[in-house]
């Protein structure tokens, strides 16, 4: 227990921004090393909650810790042994998990994993390091930053805002007029020019019907409010009366009130 009290508070003494710009004047020159001062620097800026390193070899894991992030390394790994080796590594949490090989495979699993192991939670900012072409050691040529939500569905958006609300649920026009659209985020099949005063007035709109011609993309980007298009079953999928989240740069709708940067 003294040792571990030490530890803790020699740790919590660590100037980690002083550590960063000492270290990134030592000579490097290839891309890991980049990417991994890149991700202990924004990680300090941004006061993330963790940096999910997918890894072949755990090189890029060691690369980050080498740079004192101030913050927990998820090294997610499909070598048993590799997942070994890293638990010796400062700041390292490894995990064994299933081997993937796509970018988009690579992401969603760090995320679930991370989650799974109640590192990280939904709400939480994480940065998650990965590379191309992937399941070869030493090609980490990207870095991503990632808010962690409750994803409740996808789709095309229009615009660069973000809008929280209450979700209202209309199949018409006369159901979108019944309600006070007033900071509420509109969700129908496809809207038309009778939904006008309720899209007006509504904080963001989602709808079923897709393409960048539609009605729905054409009036969000006159009025200049967030829009998403294409969402399969938003009407089924999203509970009228609920709170949620829609950001028009990802097309991505999350459940409840998500922080996305």
């Amino acid at each position: 227990r003294t040792m571990d009290r030490i530890a803790k508070t020699a740790e919590d003494a660590v100037d980690y921004r002083s550590v960063v710009s000492t270290r990134r004047r030592e000579k490097h020159g290839n891309m890991t090393e980049a990417i991994g001062q890149a991700a202990a620097y924004t990680a300090i800026n941004l006061k993330v909650k963790a940096v999910l390193a997918p890894t072949e070899s755990g090189h890029t894991a060691k690369m980050i810790a080498k740079y004192r992030p101030g913050c927990p390394i998820i090294a997610i790994t499909a070598s048993d042994e590799c997942s070994r080796k890293l638990s010796l590594v400062w700041g390292i949490y490894p995990i064994f998990g299933e081997r993937v090989n796509s970018i988009d495979a690579i992401l969603q699993e760090s995320v679930e994993e991370s989650v799974k192991h109640q590192y990280v939670t939904h709400g939480d900012v994480v940065i998650i390091t990965a590379g191309v072409p992937v399941g070869e050691a030493g090609t980490t040529n990207l870095m991503k930053i990632h808010v962690i939500g409750d994803m409740l569905a996808k789709g095309q958006g229009i615009g660069k805002s973000v809008a929280f609300g209450q979700a209202v649920v209309a199949h018409n026009a006369q159901e979108a007029l019944a309600h006070n659209m007033k900071g509420k985020i509109l969700v129908t099949y496809s809207s038309d020019r009778d939904m006008m005063p309720a899209i007006e007035e509504c904080a963001g709109l989602i709808t079923e019907e897709g393409g960048l011609t539609s009605h729905a993309a054409v009036v969000g980007l006159s009025l200049g409010i967030p829009v998403i298009v294409g969402v399969e079953k938003a009407t089924e999928t999203i509970i009228d009366g609920k709170d949620i989240t829609m950001d028009a740069e990802s097309g991505v709708i999350y459940n409840g009130h998500a922080r996305v940067l």
